[in-house]
């Protein structure tokens, strides 16, 4: 790798860095205190920008209340979002249903790549890595002494 491959590598990372700045000061400008009710508030617009940019941590929900509380990565506070005002807001894509399966699906796809690339491991780069490398070789790196 030479120097310009690296600077290169540099800036898009850089760039990477400021999308996702810039993505979650647009959600933290949706946000505010409510002194009333001594919590933290998220606009229902904003959680599904969250949502699709990936911000979201995790997320609890209470049908009872009609309420959720969402946090976002690398932030300390839970945000309050009124479930029934999401609703009415974005009833014609899914309103908190299509949200909530949105979420869903993003945790089962990242689950399912973890689960792909266990698999390439253990059948192809293992069984290849054991054939190239020779035995006392490998058995040194691994610490196996049999």
């Amino acid at each position: 790798m030479n120097g310009s491959d690296s600077l290169t590598r540099l800036k898009m990372v850089l760039l990477s860095m400021e999308r996702v700045l810039l993505d979650r000061d647009g959600v933290i400008s949706k946000t505010w205190y409510n002194e009333e009710k001594n919590r933290w508030e998220m606009d229902p617009i904003a959680v599904s920008y969250a949502v699709s940019k990936k911000l979201a941590e995790h997320a609890r929900i209470r049908h009872d209340w009609g309420a959720m509380y969402i946090a976002l990565k690398a932030d300390d506070k839970e945000f309050y979002v009124d479930i029934d005002e999401f609703d009415m807001l974005f009833e014609d894509f899914g309103g908190f249903d299509g949200l909530y399966m949105k979420m869903l699906a993003q945790e089962w796809m990242l689950e399912k790549m973890r689960n792909i690339n266990d698999d390439i491991m253990m059948v192809i780069v293992f069984p290849v890595a054991e054939f190239i490398i020779p035995y006392p070789l490998w058995s040194s790196v691994t610490g196996d002494c049999n």
